[in-house]
């Protein structure tokens, strides 16, 4: 009778674990992945490399793909102005 019941127990046991596995599961995949919002694009005007916005650099109007196209630009526009 001993074994009965042990083995009556773990059945009970099993199904809980599998019913809450299943839910969780479902849980997981109800969930939509949320889209990425479109960022908007610039140019460097150094080198012409395409940025999103939230990764350039801006001068005055001017987007940069980094702070060393930046002062190349200035010591280019420098330069040429002499």
């Amino acid at each position: 009778m001993n074994l009965f019941r042990l083995l009556t127990w773990l059945l009970v046991i099993w199904i809980f674990w599998f019913m809450i596995r299943n839910y969780l599961a479902k849980e997981t995949r109800k969930k939509p992945a949320k889209p990425a919002l479109p960022q908007k694009i610039v140019q460097c005007q150094y080198c012409s490399v395409h940025t999103p916005e939230s990764e350039a650099i801006q001068h005055d109007t001017l987007w940069f793909c980094s702070q060393s196209h930046v002062q190349s630009y200035l010591a280019h526009k420098k330069a040429a102005d002499k």
